[in-house]
């Protein structure tokens, strides 16, 4: 009997751990299943943090940008540090208090929704002040 692969359309987990209070940036490469880059031209990226999943309301925001050219596939996304700091969190990433879910939603050209990247955000204290 031949193993099957699921039919998914959960995305990728990919699990974010925060310093609160600095800035947080990352590159972001969107890749097709062949490798080739995606085409970002007319897409809306938006990520966004909750406490938890299903919380109406977002403690957080991303932004994110398409970098140029956007046919590169390329987005960066931040979080400045006042944004992070104003979020509950303990000494330790892996205090309950300092977990939270986030996910980013990527909206084609045409309306079509998916959301190819999810995980939890730790956030920890900073030390130097």
């Amino acid at each position: 009997m031949a193993a099957t692969a699921p039919i998914t359309n959960v995305g990728s987990r990919v699990d974010l751990r925060l310093r609160a209070g600095a800035d947080f940036l990352t590159q972001l490469t969107f890749l097709n299943p062949d490798g080739s880059a995606v085409d970002l031209t007319g897409v809306q990226l938006a990520a966004q943090v909750r406490r938890l999943p299903l919380d109406p309301v977002p403690v957080a925001t991303f932004t994110i940008a398409v970098q140029q050219p956007p046919t590169s596939g390329i987005a960066t996304m931040t979080m400045p540090g006042n944004v992070s700091a104003a979020l509950t969190f303990g000494n330790s990433y892996v205090d309950n208090v300092s977990r939270y879910a986030w996910d980013l939603t990527l909206t084609d050209a045409t309306g079509l929704v998916s959301a190819p990247i999810f995980g939890s955000v730790c956030l920890a204290a900073g030390v130097t002040r």
